[in-house]
């Protein structure tokens, strides 16, 4: 992909659980490379402006997680005792 030139290791207990890229942007030949790469390692890829955050507003987080590994990007929210 191109624009790699920012990212991020994210740990959970110790234990690496994503990798994390801001590209300034992402180009459709890329994405056909990537996406094909991914599927064949078991990795999962999100896209989202959200997760931008070297330089909100000038790149886009893409995010690489182990396929099953679903609350990364959303963890479950403590239950709340009444």
């Amino acid at each position: 992909m191109t624009g790699m030139d920012h990212h991020d290791a994210w740990y959970r207990d110790g234990e690496l659980v994503a990798v994390a890229h801001y590209p300034y942007r992402i180009s459709a030949p890329s994405l056909r490379v990537v996406l094909p790469a991914c599927e064949e390692l078991g990795i999962s890829m999100a896209i989202d402006s959200r997760y931008a955050l070297h330089a909100p507003g000038l790149t886009t987080g893409v995010i690489f997680t182990r396929i099953g590994l679903h609350d990364v990007l959303s963890p479950p929210r403590p239950q709340h005792s009444r």
